[in-house]
């Protein structure tokens, strides 16, 4: 059978109106396919090894298409564009949540009467496929619609569908999921759902320091877990390496991969693992809390412990470059209208300490007791409050805000990029919604004089959640915490400390190089001190300690203030 290099010529036949009708289809079809796709072995010869190795494809779907046609109409149909096309994107798959796979394409009413019975052929052959992996290219348009004056098999695809990664190219990504397919897969071999189980009543219930770094990915493992069909096992106890189930099992396990958050699949090297081997080995809670504890100090969980290596330094060098990162790597303080704020003081209350008595420039004020104004009263009874309920009862309708801040208090400071146009470096700034801010704090309460504070009653100027939570979805990368910041004028933090910006916020394209921008940072050093204004106290889940807060009416309203104690997240 020769191979020309043109397709169908446009003509009155039925079989060219069908031709057509199926380019139209396939076109369709690559727009709509949104989620992710699949490779499978639909393209290796019936005999051929099963991983579908490139050396031993010979287009055995193109040459069932073929096939499937009616003789004379063969050499008309033997398109070269259209044998590369169905060699690349014709064995591909989407699978459902319960693992069943459907074929992108190759739907037999597309086809016509003359091309029916070949959709319907090459549908039931990729149906029954295995699947090889997640499939991702970096083209807008797959295959070449046209060329040369004729149309051929292909389109343009959905957008979510475009691969695009500063550093790796679609064949190094694919080959990263295939290996983190394996690694999930020998995970789920030793540990049981049981053990996992366990592990979320300890994360759950806040029993493990910084549980919510652990978290996320016992919830994603439990509810993996749960889906997955139990494989089937032959009369010897052995498991079954083949059946439904377990093709149904691969699926699920293939489709968790496509879409895990980054580090989620490496269960055994993590810290899930680690506390899943504790808890298998029947250790007591003391032991298994204790060594959690150790291993998630904030001064040991994903920081290097040495200083990096040339080979290192010299990688990190050529990612930086290569992402055009170096400038978002320059930290500064950040100030008060750099943050998304849930409640911002009045203009013109927002500089200086605050008396008991009255706002700046209101000298007689104070003789207003119990009228507007009111100011608060030592006695007044304190109203213990979670956090959740003050952001959602008190902080709509606050006035003024007042802390009390103690002597010594574990401060935060929110720092941003220098360079506002500098690429993303961590995980929630993203360049079509800009969010370069983090923090830092320190391991232990410091004295308020330290970040230019008295200690006692000190005005609020913003309140405001820490700026991974920022945006619509607050839950998008609970792995980090949930905490909000009570940003407090004049508040600053001390000089020296590097520029406070951690592994564990970096995006998964600098995880290899961590140790040289941990020795960066601490080499740095932040810039824009003496405009800081966004520095403060901050409410946490399983961080201990309070937040005594003085809530002004609003302007015009009557009544006094109110003193509300912050005890918890909710």
């Amino acid at each position: 059978m020769s191979e020309i290099t043109a397709g169908a010529a446009p003509g009155v036949e039925p079989h060219d109106r069908d031709y057509t009708a199926l380019l139209g289809a396939i076109a369709r079809r690559l727009a709509a396919a949104e989620g992710p796709v699949f490779t499978t072995d639909a393209d290796v010869p019936d005999g051929a090894p099963a991983d579908g190795r490139r050396a031993e494809r010979r287009d055995a779907l193109f040459d069932l298409l073929l096939e499937s046609l009616e003789p004379a109409l063969r050499p008309q149909y033997t398109c070269s564009a259209c044998r590369v096309f169905v060699r690349r994107f014709g064995g591909l798959v989407t699978l459902d949540d319960k693992g069943r796979a459907t074929p992108l394409l190759w739907a037999a009413e597309d086809g016509g009467e003359a091309f029916g019975g070949a959709c319907a052929a090459l549908r039931a052959r990729v149906a029954k496929a295995r699947v090889t992996g997640v499939f991702l290219h970096d083209a807008k348009v797959w295959g070449t619609p046209e060329a040369g004056g004729w149309r051929h098999f292909g389109g343009p695809v959905h957008p979510a569908r475009v691969f695009a990664h500063g550093l790796l190219t679609p064949a190094q990504r694919m080959a990263e999921l295939a290996h983190d397919f394996e690694t999930l897969e020998r995970a789920l071999g030793v540990y049981d759902r049981a053990h996992v189980q366990v592990a979320l009543r300890l994360l759950e219930g806040d029993r493990l320091y910084r549980s919510e770094k652990v978290l996320g990915v016992a919830q994603w493992l439990d509810r993996l877990m749960e889906g997955l069909p139990k494989p089937g096992r032959k009369k010897s106890g052995k498991k079954k390496k083949g059946g439904k189930k377990a093709r149904l099992r691969r699926n699920l396990l293939w489709r968790a991969v496509a879409a895990a958050p980054p580090g989620f699949c490496h269960v055994r090297s993590t810290m899930i693992g680690t506390l899943l081997d504790d808890i298998a080995a029947g250790k007591r809670y003391a032991d298994v809390e204790r060594a959690f504890r150790a291993k998630m100090h904030p001064l040991q969980y994903q920081r290097p412990q040495a200083a990096p290596k040339a080979g290192n330094v010299k990688q990190a060098e050529a990612i930086v470059e290569k992402l055009g990162s170096a400038g978002a790597l320059k930290r500064r303080f950040a100030r008060l209208d750099d943050l998304e704020l849930l409640w911002r003081a009045p203009q013109t209350q927002r500089a200086g300490p605050t008396s008991i008595g009255a706002a700046a420039g209101r000298v007689f004020e104070h003789l207003l007791s119990g009228r507007r104004g009111a100011p608060a009263l030592d006695g007044l009874p304190t109203q213990t409050v979670t956090w959740v309920k003050f952001r959602r009862t008190v902080l709509p309708r606050a006035g003024r805000i007042e802390i009390d801040v103690p002597e010594r208090g574990g401060f935060y400071a929110f720092v941003t990029a220098a360079d506002p146009e500098a690429p993303p470096v961590v995980q929630w700034d993203r360049a079509d919604a800009r969010n370069p801010v983090t923090w830092y704090t320190y391991m232990e309460p410091r004295p308020a004089t330290q970040w230019d504070l008295e200690p006692g009653w000190r005005a609020v100027t913003g309140v405001c959640l820490f700026p991974h939570m920022w945006g619509e979805d607050e839950d998008g990368h609970s792995h980090q915490g949930k905490g909000a910041l009570m940003v407090i004028d004049g508040c600053r933090a001390p000089k020296g400390g590097g520029s406070g910006l951690f592994p564990e916020f970096l995006r998964s394209e600098y995880r290899a190089v961590r140790a040289t921008l941990e020795a960066f940072s601490k080499a740095s050093e932040l810039g824009g001190r003496d405009a800081a204004s966004a520095c403060g106290l901050a409410v946490r889940p399983g961080v201990r300690g309070t937040l005594r807060l003085r809530v002004h009416p609003p302007e015009g309203d009557v009544g006094g203030a109110a003193v509300y104690v912050i005890d918890r997240w909710d």
